[in-house]
């Protein structure tokens, strides 16, 4: 059973523009912590307000 579980987390594929090295952060749309980070506009974001903001194209870019 121990092994059956350690298998299951193992094949699990790492979360595409999840950066597990940022420190978690404040979402700029609904204040929820989390750690989803837009490097082009430098702001913070929960999961589904992330997607949103990256299908939507809602990037102020940092100069």
């Amino acid at each position: 059973m121990k092994q059956q579980r350690q298998k299951q987390q193992k094949t699990s594929k790492p979360r595409k523009n999840y950066d597990y090295n940022k420190p978690i952060g404040k979402c700029i749309v609904c204040y929820f912590l989390s750690g989803w980070h837009c490097y082009d506009c430098d702001n913070d974001f929960c999961e589904p307000h992330f997607h949103d903001h990256k299908e939507r194209n809602l990037c102020i870019k940092v100069a």
